[in-house]
């Protein structure tokens, strides 16, 4: 039979060769690991150096250490050294660092130097939390129209345009004093945003929110969300987590290896907006008029808060301050020992809280905390004197916990919108081993019985069909480790239908090659006409799938998608493996012999 030219089978042989070596790390156990990394602005000369000191002090068994620019990753011998390690490097290195439980292979380091990392296993197969969110998208346009009715008729009365405007639900109504400012008033509102969409009515005007406004509106609170959903996940030290969009308003959360779900849900559910605004002391002193009040009538330019630990007071609508002004937050105590949250500000914020306090020494000012339906006063200390760009916070009955955790919330930003849990999966370690060893199970299990069939029933182009269908098995597996693809339970499935895939191709081949041998073509030219004639069905077979299979995973999400990938990938190699590898073995088993083939096993 006509022979292999030799590059093909140089080319052919260093895939392989790459193939298994990417794929090697794999076959490693998972090792219990720690990543710790610097947190934005924070600064420590020898963060290694440090880290191996505190391990070394506490004589806490280190398996291997890595360390990558601000970062490093300790692998253990086992779980229980993880969490007693976590634990002192925690209150060891402070809270300039992130402390975050991982898992990593175990192979050996040369392999790492290589670049050759594991498959990166998903939820389902380490184990972990893992939210449905959904953005509260009615508070989003309710504050929108908010804050257009204030910037709409500020924007009319610099056109010195008469009017009054009220909101009825999501509709601002605009009396004009003279109706023929009408058509000026119309341009004046749409150059002031776009968004609103205004007609014109018997006494003045109409403005709601267009379709493309509130598309563009609830585009920017689930991208903000997400934003700091991100940051507030980097905060817990939950490493490899995954956050993505889900639809218009929904949000995915997953958490790979948490432990402390209860903390998880109170830290991505709250809203956490921080507000500073002063204090009306003359109405709140009146008994009669906090009374009104209570009953819904307050004074102009003021609203009725509760603090946080009991009680009431009219406090000013104007805002001093934001928590979009807060560039860092942490826990600690006061001069009295008390439990205490110490703010920076940026810039700006630094210059309005100092023009603010400059001239209201004496006064009380305010902290509001807006969070999940709740706004409520932290406390409203007196100001002692000119605040500046560092001052602390305390009050509202906070622990060391509580103030820890509005730290962390401040430091991330406050949400966009508020988000409620719709869903919640939890999968135990326990359960993802399970799932593991199923997993492969199954996808061995398939091998062998399909290695053992094709042996049986093709003879030696069956054994080389096996030869194949274990190149393709290292080729899909280097494939997922070096594109990082995450490797779900679906996708174990679709392992599984990989193999299926693959010896289907093998199939074809042998028996056009069979039929070619019935024919009445010599051995040579059937194995030739045979890989020939069947590249055309295999091509359109797969093909085909794969397009289905790009589908699911462009309209899919989750655990479809993890399922796409597989296929896709798998798809890829079995053309590969099926057409080019196998061939390569056949040549190999043939093609050295002198003279012409008589005869060829294939069953």
């Amino acid at each position: 039979m006509k022979r292999y030219p030799l590059w093909k089978h140089g080319l052919i042989s260093g895939i392989l060769v790459l193939a298994a070596l990417y794929s090697l790390p794999s076959s490693y156990p998972a090792s219990p690991t720690i990543d710790i990394r610097l947190k934005s602005g924070s600064e420590i000369v020898d963060l290694h150096g440090r880290t191996r000191q505190v391990l070394a002090d506490a004589d806490i068994e280190v398996r291997r250490v890595n360390a990558v620019g601000n970062s490093i990753s300790i692998v253990f011998v086992d779980s229980e050294t993880q969490l007693a390690a976590r634990q002192i490097l925690e209150i060891e290195l402070g809270t300039d660092v992130v402390v975050a439980l991982n898992t990593r292979s175990s192979a050996p380091e040369w392999l790492d130097e290589l670049g050759a990392k594991a498959i990166a296993l998903g939820l389902d197969l380490r184990g972990g939390v893992s939210f449905l969110l959904q953005v509260d998208l009615e508070f989003v346009t309710d504050r929108f129209l908010s804050s257009s009715t204030d910037i709409v008729s500020v924007a009319l009365q610099d056109r010195q345009i008469e009017h009054s405007i009220k909101r009825e639900q999501d509709t601002l109504l605009i009396e004009l004093a003279n109706p023929d400012e009408q058509r000026n008033a119309i341009d004046v509102i749409a150059r002031t945003d776009p968004r609103l969409s205004v007609t014109a009515t018997s006494d003045g005007l109409s403005a709601t929110i267009s379709s493309t406004g509130l598309e563009q509106i609830a585009e920017l609170a689930v991208g903000q969300n997400v934003e700091t959903l991100r940051r507030r996940v980097d905060e817990l030290g939950v490493a490899e987590p995954l956050i993505a969009r889900q639809g218009n308003q929904r949000i995915v959360v997953q958490l790979p290896g948490l432990q402390d779900t209860a903390r998880a849900k109170s830290i991505l559910g709250r809203r956490a907006a921080l507000e500073l605004r002063g204090v009306d002391e003359q109405s709140s002193a009146s008994g009669s008029i906090l009374n009104r009040a209570r009953n819904g009538i307050s004074p102009p330019g003021t609203e009725l808060l509760s603090y946080a630990d009991g009680g009431d007071v009219l406090v000013e609508r104007r805002i001093v301050l934001t928590g979009e002004n807060i560039v860092d937050a942490s826990y600690g105590s006061d001069e009295a020992g008390r439990p205490a949250v110490h703010l920076a500000l940026d810039a700006l914020g630094a210059q309005k809280i100092k023009e603010y306090t400059r001239s209201r020494i004496g006064e009380q000012l305010a902290i509001v905390l807006i969070d999940r339906d709740r706004t409520s006063i932290i406390s409203a200390p007196r100001i002692e004197s000119e605040l500046h760009a560092r001052f602390l916070i305390h009050g509202g009955g906070m622990g060391f916990d509580e103030a820890n955790e509005l730290a962390l919330l401040l430091r991330s930003g406050a949400l966009a919108a508020p988000i409620e849990i719709v869903e919640e999966r939890t999968i135990g370690p326990s359960l993802g081993a399970d799932n593991i060893r199923s997993g492969l199970g199954a996808v061995t299990g398939g091998f062998l019985l399909v290695g053992v069939l094709i042996g049986l029933y093709y003879g030696v182009f069956g054994l080389i069909s096996v030869g194949a269908l274990i190149a393709n098995l290292l080729c899909l597996t280097a494939l997922l480790a070096v594109l990082g693809a995450g490797l779900t339970l679906p996708g174990l499935a679709g392992f599984a239908l990989t193999l299926g895939m693959a010896i289907d191709a093998n199939v074809l081949i042998n028996e056009r090659i069979r039929e070619e041998l019935a024919g009445g073509l010599s051995p040579r030219l059937a194995v030739e006409a045979g890989y020939t004639r069947a590249i055309a069905t295999i091509m359109d077979a797969n093909l085909t799938t794969l397009i289905a299979g790009l589908a699911l995973f462009v309209l899919g999400s989750g655990p479809v998608r993890g399922f796409a990938v597989v296929l896709c990938l798998g798809l890829v190699t079995s053309m590969f493996t099926a057409v080019l590898v196998s061939r390569a073995l056949a040549d190999l088993a043939y093609g050295h012999r002198p003279g012409r083939v008589s005869k060829i096993s294939i069953g």
